[in-house]
């Protein structure tokens, strides 16, 4: 998650894709997730009216300070409603990346439901 996008002037090559699951919406982000996609996503409607009940971030290869705040943003939106932004597979590099940032209390992981603490 700490190279460059691959896709400086060609189309994005990451994606965010709600689908329905048993539970409720699962927001999946695969590939690069930075700026140019989340404008593709939001462009398209965006998260709209589901109710997004966990991000899957299994297949995230990059992400940047666009995708961060989205997913901040989305971990906000939540908690105004009183319920918990669980992520899903998120990698040891993906929890790095949100205690580097200071964004690893604003999600819950799905294996445990609880937030994790900042590793050091």
């Amino acid at each position: 998650m700490t190279r460059p996008p691959s896709h400086p002037l060609g189309p994005p090559d990451g994606s965010i894709e709600i689908e329905q699951q048993p539970d409720g919406a699962v927001m999946h982000l695969r590939g690069d997730v930075d700026a140019p996609v989340i404008d593709v996503f939001e462009a398209a409607g965006g998260i709209g009216q589901a109710r997004v009940v966990a991000v899957d971030v299994g297949e995230l290869t990059y992400i940047d300070s666009s995708g961060l705040s989205f997913l901040a943003r989305w971990a906000q939106a939540c908690a105004r409603e009183g319920r918990k932004a669980v992520l899903r597979r998120a990698t040891a590099r993906f929890d790095q990346m949100l205690d580097l940032t200071g964004l690893t209390p604003l999600f819950a992981h799905e294996d445990d439901g609880a937030p994790r603490a900042p590793r050091r």
